[in-house]
């Protein structure tokens, strides 16, 4: 990957990663954090670990903040490189992804913003094996699947991404 990343500071057990931020709005601190994924349904997936990328602000952790810095190209290189890490370090697991949606209107703008990033820089991220949930229907635990470069791609339709060093994932 050739787009440039800033510096990571990790946990022992490699499950939390801080960085800054530097953009028009000053430095603003980071964090990546992968906990054990429960569904809506509240079931527990063993190998799947929910991302959740937020800001600290005052020492307190901010999931719904839009930090609007003008660096997310290299924000989510940085987010991007640090999932290659952890799939490295835990090769079995699966990384699930989503933009939280807008507290006030429900929208999730941020998956939008995501998929576009990560399709305008695919040759960059192109060493993710990414796959997304496209509508279809959930049966139990497993999901209508689709690779993130398709044909047919829609980005508005990408729910949640599922990052693995798999083929084929439940």
């Amino acid at each position: 990957m050739d787009l440039p990343v800033y510096y990571v500071k990790e946990s022992s057990d490699h499950t939390y990663f801080e960085f800054d931020s530097v953009g028009k709005r000053g430095t603003i601190r980071k964090y990546v954090q992968f906990k054990q994924y429960v569904d809506k349904q509240g079931d527990l997936w063993n190998d799947h670990f929910y991302l959740t990328l937020g800001d600290i602000v005052d020492k307190k952790h901010i999931v719904n903040r839009i930090s609007d810095n003008g660096d997310i190209i290299m924000v989510m290189a940085t987010v991007t490189r640090i999932i290659q890490y952890y799939l490295t370090t835990y090769p079995d697991r699966i990384v699930v992804f989503e933009g939280i949606p807008d507290p006030e209107t429900n929208i999730n703008q941020r998956n939008h913003l995501y998929s576009r990033i990560l399709y305008r820089h695919i040759e960059e991220f192109n060493f993710l094996k990414i796959i997304a949930r496209i509508g279809g229907e959930q049966t139990g635990k497993y999901f209508e699947l689709t690779p993130f470069m398709t044909s047919t791609f829609d980005i508005p339709e990408y729910e949640i991404f599922f990052i693995s060093n798999k083929t084929a994932i439940r």
